[in-house]
């Protein structure tokens, strides 16, 4: 019988994204159905170290459309992430934050930023830290309602438009 070494081979998908290239830091602010779901995707596509920020819990309810499963009920949501990431990859480097970003947060190593966060407020607030920021490699950010899905990505180092965005954010 043919042995297979334990180890996740990125080989199917290495001709059009080659994960050798995807060094840097997955930035993850807000590890519910968006960010869950979309640092588990990034893993799958090769990418291997994470910084993901939240200070929620998981719930019953968030089974349905976040990246969990029963057995992370109760669990800080970066913990239950890191461990759905290391399920899937080993070999994976997460570093968990079980507080909210702020703008006194500090990130120590740059990527790209998955912005997915419960207000517009708290947007406001982490624009501030990624606005002109050289660390960050592009800002990734979605709003999602029963009947309405929208996908921005925003270049964190282009000024005018980093504020055509802030504009675009509504009230809580």
């Amino acid at each position: 019988p043919v042995e297979f070494a334990k180890r996740v081979s990125f080989q199917r998908h290495s001709s059009w994204f080659n994960p050798a290239l995807a060094e840097c830091r997955v930035i993850v602010i807000g590890c519910g159905a968006v960010g869950s779901n979309a640092a588990l995707l990034a893993a799958r596509m090769g990418f291997m170290r994470f910084d993901l920020w939240d200070k929620d819990q998981v719930e019953p309810h968030n089974l349905p459309n976040q990246a969990y499963d029963v057995e992370h009920i109760g669990m800080q949501k970066v913990n239950a992430l890191a461990s759905v990431l290391k399920r899937f990859n080993p070999e994976v480097d997460v570093t968990i934050h079980e507080e909210f970003f702020t703008k006194d947060s500090t990130l120590h190593e740059g990527g790209p930023m998955i912005l997915a966060t419960d207000s517009f407020d708290s947007r406001r607030v982490i624009a501030e830290v990624f606005k002109l920021n050289p660390q960050i490699q592009g800002v990734f950010e979605t709003r999602l309602g029963f009947d309405f899905g929208q996908v921005n990505l925003v270049d964190n180092l282009d000024s005018e438009q980093v504020d055509i965005w802030l504009n675009s954010l509504g009230n809580d």
